[in-house]
């Protein structure tokens, strides 16, 4: 069966967040040592953030000026994905 509704974008905390800085994949590519196609395939999640990817951008916005006790990895890296599977029940 085909979806045909709208779809929650993925890492929406993290897109949020490269929006507030006005950062691009390109960017972020440099951040976590990758092309920003493969950040960009991470970003849709064709492949998934390495342990070391997602330290990298939380410290990097964090560096940006990001509250570390609110910018937890649970924030950028999971609660979208219990709040879409909540969706879908």
């Amino acid at each position: 069966m085909r979806n045909t509704g709208q779809t929650t974008p993925t890492f929406p905390e993290v897109r949020a967040l490269m929006a507030k800085y006005g950062k691009t994949q390109l960017d972020m590519g440099k951040v976590t040592g990758t092309t920003y196609i493969t950040y960009g395939k991470k970003l849709n999640s064709e492949v998934d953030f390495s342990m070391s990817d997602m330290l990298k951008i939380r410290a990097f916005f964090i560096s940006l000026g990001e509250d570390p006790e609110e910018l937890t990895m649970e924030r950028l890296f999971f609660a979208w994905k219990n709040h879409n599977s909540e969706e879908v029940r």
